[in-house]
Formats: structure tokens, C-alpha cells, sequence
């Protein structure tokens, strides 16, 4: 029992001597530990260099921010070098923190470029932090325009060629027609339309239609718009004329008691007609085939010697029908009695 309390009284004269013996020593190498401490913290500095610190122009008129004004180019980055103590920078300055410069111009020029040097002043970080080079220093070529709404004709912007043997017909339809623009006002004052995103028609045969965006730059010139139109492209086939010689036939009433005959037709019944329909159609080899031509005689055509000049007709089945005479065709037809049979 008396060993275990010989050892607690020597536990604690151990504690005395480290925290009564020389006290006030002790307390001022700490104090002096911890100053030493926040010195190098604050004190230690390091470069730190920015490749994206986004500059924005405030012009002011008269002390006041004017509105609506556009700065050209919209977005402008330069390339800065700060030095900074250690626990300010790694606040303030480390690529996860945002960087950047506001440059306030007074009574600026509007639409004519001006030049403008950027200064530590225009950069919102703490006095601790210098400003040790910026690239490039001074922006050349800024522009200030003043931002105005008009309204623009919408004008369909196409991409493509549709399919073989199809064409556009007529303009596509566009509603509305109109919108309104926004944007600066000596790009919109020149401005006649605002185009539509392009309207793909590439390979296209058949009619549609769809919503469409609107082009968001004008002559380079950045413009906005809300609104979404609605174009509608109609397709048909290419019309061609193409001369086929094709079989003709003559009809004649069941009881007519004459003649008719066809003497300038070419050998084998045949005559020339331009034909007017879609290309495909009239380039398709098996379509020759399927055409044929005739002419009536009505039953006041009486034997002469002058020939009559009967309208030719043209014959196609139903898969054919686009097909047509390319204007009126005529052929001479001749009426004679007809001969008698020797008993």
C-alpha cells in the first residue's frame, strides 16, 4: 500500500516541475511559437497565375450604369499574375476560386472602338494581393453598342437538294412571318431579315413540316429572339417533256358506215407525241409501253377530199395518270366511203 502511494506522490511532483517550475518561460515560448506561427502564414507568399479571369465593362454616364448597352467582344479573358501571401491566395487566388476583373469606363463613345488598360483597381480581391502582370494589359478594339428592339422579316434558310426527280414547290411557308429582334442598332437598323437555322431538304421527296429556332448572330453581331416559327416545305416531282412515238388508235362509232385512215402515221400505226409528266416517270424504261394514243370520228365526218385535223388523245393506265400531252396534238385523218366487195 505504501509503494502505490510513493508512486503517486512522485506522478505528481513530475506535473509541478512541468507546469510551476519556470512558468513564466514556458508561457512566453508558447506566446512566442504561435506569433511566429501566424507570421509565416500570413507573411510566406507565392505566385499564383490565372489563365481565365473573365473581364466585364460597366460603362457609367454621369456616375449612373447605362442600360441597355452591349460590350464587343462579350467575353473577354486575360491571362494575370498575382503574388499573395499563402493563406490568401489559397482562399482568393486557387483554381477552384472565381476570378475577375470589372473595368467601369465613364461617358463612354457608343459604336467607335476605344482601348482600355486594366489596373489592381479593378480587380476585387484583398489589399494583400499583388498585381504582377496582365496579359494583355490593355484591351484594343472594345465597342459599345447601344441594344434596340425591331421587327424583322423571317427568311427560311435552306440546306440540301431534295431527292432525284423532286423540287421545291414554290417558297416554303414560314408563320409568323415577322418577329421581334433584339440586339444593336446599326446591326438591326441594316438588317432585312433574320434567317431561320437551316431547314434540312437533302434527299427530301415528300411535303413537311416543323418548328425552327432562329439564328442567334446577325453580320457577326450577337442578337436575340424568343420566338420558334413554323416552316412548312412543299415537295413534287420534276416536271419534264419527253417525245415518245407511241401506238394510235382510231375510234369509230359502232354504226358509221365510212373509212377512216390515218396517212401520215409512221409504219406500224404509230405517231410522235410530247408527253409531259414527274422524270421519274417518263425515264422509267417500262413506261413507253404503257402509252398509247387515239382520235374519235363522230358520225357527222362525211368522205371528202380534204383531210380533217383530228385531236390526238392520250391513253395511260391508272399508275400513269400524271402523265399528259405537252400542248394539243393533231393528226391529219382521212374519211372515204368505204369499197365495195365484188359479189
Amino acid at each position: 500500500m505504501r509503494i502505490r502511494q510513493d508512486s503517486k506522490n512522485r506522478f505528481l511532483r513530475v506535473l509541478k516541475v512541468l507546469f510551476v517550475v519556470n512558468f513564466r518561460n514556458k508561457a512566453t515560448a508558447l506566446v512566442l511559437a504561435v506569433v511566429i506561427w501566424l507570421v509565416v502564414s500570413y507573411q510566406v507568399s507565392d505566385e499564383y497565375e490565372r489563365n481565365d479571369v473573365i473581364v466585364e465593362i460597366v460603362p457609367r454616364k454621369d456616375g449612373v450604369v447605362m442600360k441597355d448597352i452591349a460590350v464587343e467582344p462579350s467575353h473577354i479573358v486575360v491571362k494575370v499574375k498575382f503574388t499573395a501571401p499563402q493563406r490568401i491566395g489559397q482562399q482568393y487566388l486557387a483554381p477552384a476560386a472565381k476570378v475577375r476583373a470589372v473595368h467601369t469606363i465613364e461617358n463612354p463613345p457608343i459604336g467607335k472602338p476605344i482601348s482600355i488598360k486594366l489596373n489592381r483597381e479593378d480587380f476585387d480581391l484583398p489589399y494583400d494581393v499583388k498585381l504582377d502582370h496582365v496579359e494583355p494589359r490593355r484591351l484594343e478594339n472594345i465597342i459599345l453598342h447601344r441594344i434596340v428592339t425591331r421587327n424583322l422579316r423571317v427568311h427560311v434558310e435552306r440546306r440540301g437538294h431534295p431527292a432525284q426527280g423532286y423540287e421545291l414547290s414554290g417558297e416554303p411557308h414560314v408563320e409568323p412571318t415577322e418577329v421581334s429582334v433584339r440586339g444593336p442598332k446599326e446591326t438591326l437598323d441594316a438588317a432585312a431579315y433574320i434567317p431561320t437555322e437551316p431547314v434540312d431538304i437533302e434527299g427530301r421527296s415528300s411535303s413537311f413540316s416543323s418548328d425552327y429556332s432562329l439564328v442567334d448572330t446577325l453580320n457577326g453581331k450577337p442578337v436575340q429572339t424568343t420566338t420558334k416559327v413554323r416552316v412548312r416545305v412543299n415537295m413534287r416531282p420534276v416536271e419534264i417533256v419527253k417525245t415518245f412515238s407511241v401506238p394510235i388508235n382510231i375510234n369509230i362509232p359502232p354504226s358509221y358506215s365510212h373509212e377512216a385512215l390515218l396517212p401520215k402515221a409512221e409504219p406500224g400505226g404509230m405517231v410522235k407525241l410530247s408527253i409531259k409528266g414527274p422524270e421519274f416517270l417518263l425515264n422509267e424504261p417500262a413506261t413507253a409501253a404503257k402509252i398509247a394514243a387515239f382520235v374519235v370520228v363522230t358520225p357527222d365526218k362525211q368522205p371528202r377530199e380534204i383531210p380533217y385535223s383530228a385531236k390526238v388523245h392520250l391513253f395511260v393506265p391508272p399508275e400513269l395518270t400524271e402523265l399528259t400531252l405537252a400542248g394539243e396534238h393533231y393528226v391529219d385523218l382521212v374519211i372515204r366511203k368505204k369499197e365495195q366487195k365484188q359479189p
